[in-house]
């Protein structure tokens, strides 16, 4: 399929396709999302999109393998955090639809001599990297020394000229807001123990973005330890040092919140037993909803709460898309791709 036809599909001009490809400034977020919706229902892919010539044969080996890689920690502690196992999954299932073979391993010096011997010996067409932002960045210099590069997940807003597939944090942040106000909240907060994270700070900065333009220009913020996140988001911030004096700050407000935007599942599932023990009910006198759709951890809650999916299988998979073209067109400009989050809302529950 041509850009002719994505053009056509999303009612656009091909050079606008072209620079929502490119990650070029001053496109409008709606016309990115109707050409990302476009590629999407086409399956974008170097041997469908025709951009120009057609390159030179490859190797055929290393098309057929890739590497996911984790830059500075231990590939099994990162990936038993749940969000980023499943963006793995969405890894492993594009990459097997495509008849591709997965390295999964990690890089814990950036001498180029602990690279995985396999990788040094050009067997893999590309990597795939996951980089903790406490990550030294010479980890990813060593890694694109040999190989083409797509960040996955990770900082949003790192400057560095690489393609990014990963969630768009800010949507996350909006989606909450317009489920708490749906739900009658007038008093809305954000907690979050992790206030140094950048994701949770962009979803903090899209809660705070969709009140603005609901009219509501007062919202608070519990955290752990950052003194300065009231000054950085435009909240009221209560800062405690864990989340039992967390739910002891809810408790002691007057008014109390309403309404409360957990930052992660796995806070909201701690959170639960400590705010009842202050004497607040979820569901009854609190309306909560978190993030990561981890639902293992939050099916042991009642009532169930909402939680936002960051879209992990979608993001596997345009990451393995993206690295097909960047193997294709290594000089490519890098791009810059959100993945769209998506609300879940568990069935109606009998609040006691």
């Amino acid at each position: 399929m041509s850009l002719v036809e994505v053009a056509k599909r999303a009612g656009v001009s091909i050079a606008t396709v072209s620079r929502v490809l490119n990650n070029t400034p001053g496109v409008r977020p709606e016309t990115i999302k109707h050409v990302q919706r476009a590629l999407r229902a086409i399956d974008y892919d170097p041997a469908a999109i025709r951009r120009g010539p057609r390159p030179g044969k490859r190797d055929g080996k290393r098309l057929k393998s890739l590497a996911v890689l984790v830059l500075g920690q231990n590939q099994e502690e990162w990936f038993r955090i749940p969000v980023f196992a499943a963006a793995v999954a969405g890894i492993n299932r594009a990459a097997n639809d495509r008849g591709m073979q997965v390295l999964i391993d990690h890089v814990l010096d950036p001498d180029p001599a602990s690279l995985n011997p396999l990788i040094r010996k050009g067997l893999f067409g590309g990597a795939l990297t996951f980089l903790p932002s406490t990550s030294d960045r010479r980890l990813l210099d060593a890694v694109r020394a040999h190989l083409p590069v797509v960040r996955v997940m990770g900082e949003e807003m790192a400057n560095d000229d690489l393609d990014f597939i990963g969630p768009d944090d800010l949507a996350v942040g909006r989606m909450a807001f317009r489920y708490l106000a749906d739900k009658g909240c007038k008093r809305i907060a954000y907690v979050t123990t992790r206030p140094d994270h950048e994701a949770l700070v962009i979803r903090s900065m899209g809660l705070r973005i969709a009140a603005s333009q609901a009219g509501v220009s007062k919202l608070q913020a519990f955290v752990c330890g950052r003194t300065d996140f009231g000054s950085v988001t435009g909240m009221e911030a209560f800062v405690s040092k864990d989340l039992d004096s967390i739910a002891q700050a809810i408790a002691n407000c007057d008014p109390r919140p309403d309404g409360v935007f957990v930052s992660q599942d796995v806070e909201t599932i701690g959170l639960y037993p400590m705010l009842v023990q202050h004497g607040i009910r979820p569901g009854t006198d609190v309306q909560i909803i978190s993030c990561n759709n981890e639902q293992s951890g939050l099916a042991m809650l009642s009532p169930r709460p909402a939680t936002i999916d960051l879209g992990t299988d979608q993001i596997g998979r345009w990451a393995v898309t993206r690295l097909v073209n960047r193997i294709a067109r290594p000089t490519e400009p890098p791009i810059r791709m959100l993945i769209e989050p998506k609300l879940v809302v568990p069935p109606a529950q009998t609040i006691a």
